[in-house]
């Protein structure tokens, strides 16, 4: 049997069709199992499952690797479907770590509405780069720090962990604050040796990577609302059969970004409630404070777009668009 499918995938190559793929595909994430994310790429899974005969093996939690070596691999050809982070994509595609602009939706139901309708913006830019399957829910930002934090002057002079991305780098500098562009992963080690005094953490990983114990002041600024992305390997969608890809992009687009966002942020609201029990406060913001976060955030925006290569006036007119006929 395994001769007659090797020399069927000759003929099949032979004859310039697409090849079936005969070995599962992998996919790259670092996603927790048991994470609300590692749930959802699950579901995303089992859709393919039930509509074709593709077979497809999750590395969850860095098996294979950090994101940005994923990506790569993904790229090449090595990885087959990568499942992580938009500012991580924005290596490739640099338009789309606009999307990390601070407080770019007004509200969370802004962010259900306009989001999907950026997918197609967002997979046109990719062009042959990789093949955008579709944009996942995050979850959002928050600073915490080692000492109380209620207003943007309160980091001045405090050196605080953010992603490498220019939008959270000019947020931060913006503040007084001296940014430390560093991954997820080598966080907890910079915030036990004391390099960071503070940190730029969606509130999972604030909990899961344990730095909470330190820097045990949580500000609920909701500064970002973190995007991620469902991305396949240029190589590996040429090898796909019409049918194949149609699987993998119905399976895609059967998540529904609104029901996926709701279920992190209550993800999110059960972690906080945890850590909290175990000793992290709480900082509560009044509307004057948070009023504050909101106009450090918004008066970097022409800073980071005029800084960002590719089609940055383009994007942003695409997504003004959506955000207008969101509100």
């Amino acid at each position: 049997m395994k001769t007659w499918i090797k020399a069927a995938l000759c003929s099949l190559a032979l004859a310039g069709a697409s090849p079936l793929v005969a070995e599962p595909l992998k996919i790259a994430t670092i996603a927790p199992e048991g994470s609300i994310w590692h749930q959802q790429l699950m579901q995303f899974v089992q859709a393919v499952h039930d509509s074709s005969e593709l077979e497809l093996e999750v590395f969850a939690g860095g098996q294979l690797g950090n994101m940005a070596d994923t990506l790569k691999g993904t790229l090449s050809g090595r990885v087959d479907i990568w499942v992580g982070a938009m500012p991580v994509v924005s290596a490739v595609t640099p338009e789309l770590g606009l999307f990390n602009l601070p407080y770019l939706f007004e509200t969370s139901t802004e962010a259900k509405c306009a989001v999907p309708r950026m997918v197609q913006t967002a997979r046109d830019l990719a062009g042959k780069k990789y093949h955008l399957l579709n944009i996942a829910a995050v979850g959002s930002q928050d600073v915490n720090a080692a000492t109380p934090v209620r207003t943007p002057g309160d980091l001045r002079g405090l050196k605080i962990r953010t992603a490498p991305i220019p939008a959270s780098m000019a947020f931060f500098q913006s503040m007084g604050a001296t940014p430390q562009a560093l991954p997820a992963s080598e966080t907890p080690s910079a915030v036990s040796t004391g390099l960071v005094e503070a940190v730029d953490f969606d509130v999972v990983y604030y909990a899961l990577s344990g730095v909470y114990k330190t820097v045990s002041y949580h500000t609920p600024t909701r500064h970002n609302l973190n995007l991620g992305a469902y991305i396949v390997s240029p190589r590996t969608w040429a090898g796909l059969s019409p049918s194949q890809k149609a699987a993998l992009q119905a399976a895609a687009d059967s998540m529904r970004f609104d029901d996926n966002l709701d279920a992190i942020e209550v993800f999110q609201n059960t972690m906080l409630q945890r850590v909290a029990m175990d000793g992290v406060t709480i900082v509560e913001l009044t509307q004057d404070e948070t009023a504050q976060w909101v106009q450090a955030g918004r008066a970097i925006w022409d800073q980071v777009i005029a800084g960002t290569r590719g089609d940055a006036p383009g994007f942003m007119a695409a997504l003004d668009d959506a955000r207008g006929a969101c509100r």
